[in-house]
C-alpha cells in the first residue's frame, strides 16, 4: 500500500482499505468545509464509500473519543491516505493514548 498518497479532483489511484488512516474534508455549513483526520473502519465498493471513525485532535496531538464518533462518506471526500499514527508515550496515559501523524 503506498501511503501518504494524495487523491486528485476524484480520481482514485488507489483503493481504500481497512484501517487504514485518511484526511477527509467534511462540509460544515453551505460555506466552509473542515479537514478530519479519521480511520477506514468499512468500504463499500458498489456505493464508492467508506465508513469512517475519526479521532479527535485536543491541541497538536489526535486520539480516540470517548464515544465514537463515525459516518458512511463517499470516496471523493477522502483527501489523502495517511502513514499509520505514532504512538506519543510522554503524552499518553494507561487511560488516553495519543498519537501525532506525519503529514507529508
Amino acid at each position: 500500500m503506498n501511503t501518504g498518497q494524495e487523491m486528485s479532483s476524484g480520481t482514485w489511484l488507489q483503493r481504500f482499505r481497512r484501517g487504514d488512516f485518511v484526511l477527509v474534508d467534511l462540509h460544515m455549513d453551505e460555506k466552509s468545509t473542515k479537514t478530519f483526520v479519521a480511520q477506514v473502519q468499512e468500504v463499500d465498493e458498489q456505493m464508492r464509500e467508506v465508513w469512517l471513525k475519526y479521532m479527535t485532535a485536543p491541541g497538536a496531538y489526535y486520539r480516540w473519543p470517548v464515544k465514537d464518533d463515525i459516518s458512511w462518506e463517499s470516496w471523493s471526500r477522502i483527501q489523502k491516505i495517511l502513514q499509520p499514527p505514532n504512538l506519543v508515550v510522554e503524552k499518553s496515559s494507561s487511560r488516553i493514548q495519543m498519537y501525532n501523524f506525519s503529514m507529508k
